[in-house]
């Protein structure tokens, strides 16, 4: 479990009587991050470290590896830079999203999200989840721990399972972690891992290992247009609040607690089309 400790209604809620009695009942409980276990612990609360449930994924094996490397919320600059570095095509993503998104479209964004973190040749990253199920299904992958997205809290004990590095040191880091020939991943969570597998198979009967694939779950995988609709929302991030819009509208989203303004410009569409016909999309 993670909880946003920081918040004082989150540490009300979950310090309630009524919540500790339910942690007694069916504790002790698993804690994605220290922060969380120790918050549980001081409480009164019978925790642990178990790591994050996103590291329990399994790599499908219908998924092609592609020669394209994943920059996911990343500065302009640390993309440039990046650029700069490889001589493999680099893909951007942004994983925020329109609040108003149905939960339909978020299952089959976090879908195709899975066939990206699988299907790229190594995955560079500030999202704790985006570098997480990447380790996860074996991509190489590098944690930016940049002040926008890094919090020190939600990712105590989870960073120390990936390569990472702070965004001053962020050339020196694609130095040694060296996209075209990308160093393999730390193996520290695999204990995590077979712990944490093990303990959802006597709680829920279900093996992952035989669950559907992401390659039979995501229809149209091959259709440009239906990536292009998937990802309009994740295309057209706002960053430092900037605006684009699609023919006359905008729409409102939430980046990190701000409310900004998101709409699509038909170049980034362009753009997006050209960048997934490079790396084998089309």
């Amino acid at each position: 479990m993670y909880f946003e400790v920081s918040d004082a209604t989150v540490r009300e809620r979950v310090g309630s009587p009524e919540s500790r009695e339910f942690f007694a009942t069916f504790g002790p409980v698993g804690a994605r991050d220290h922060s969380t276990r120790e918050y549980l612990q001081s409480i009164g609360v019978d925790s642990y470290f178990s790591g994050c449930m996103t590291l329990t994924l399994q790599r499908d094996a219908k998924v092609p590896r592609h020669d394209f490397v994943l920059a996911v919320d990343l500065s302009p600059d640390q993309v440039a830079e990046l650029r700069r570095r490889t001589a493999r095509p680099v893909m951007e993503l942004s994983v925020a999203h329109d609040p108003d998104m149905t939960v339909e479209r978020r299952f089959a964004l976090a879908e195709l999200f899975l066939y990206f973190y699988q299907s790229a040749s190594s995955v560079v990253a500030s999202r704790l989840h985006s570098v997480l199920p990447s380790l996860a299904v074996g991509t190489p992958a590098l944690l930016v721990t940049n002040g926008g997205t890094y919090q020190h809290h939600r990712f105590r004990g989870l960073e120390e399972l990936v390569h990472s590095a702070a965004a001053a040191d962020f050339g020196d880091a694609l130095a040694w972690f060296s996209p075209d020939d990308p160093v393999a991943n730390p193996e520290k969570h695999l204990s995590l891992r077979k712990d944490l597998i093990e303990r959802c198979l006597t709680f829920t009967g279900q093996d992952a290992v035989h669950a559907p694939s992401v390659s039979d779950r995501l229809p149209g995988l091959s259709d440009p247009t239906v990536l292009l609709d998937l990802l309009s929302d994740q295309l057209s991030k706002a960053h430092d609040g900037h605006v684009y819009r699609v023919g006359q509208e905008a729409h409102p989203w939430t980046v990190l607690g701000r409310t900004a303004r998101r709409v699509v410009p038909d170049r980034i569409l362009h753009a997006a089309a050209a960048a997934l016909r490079r790396t084998g999309w089309s």
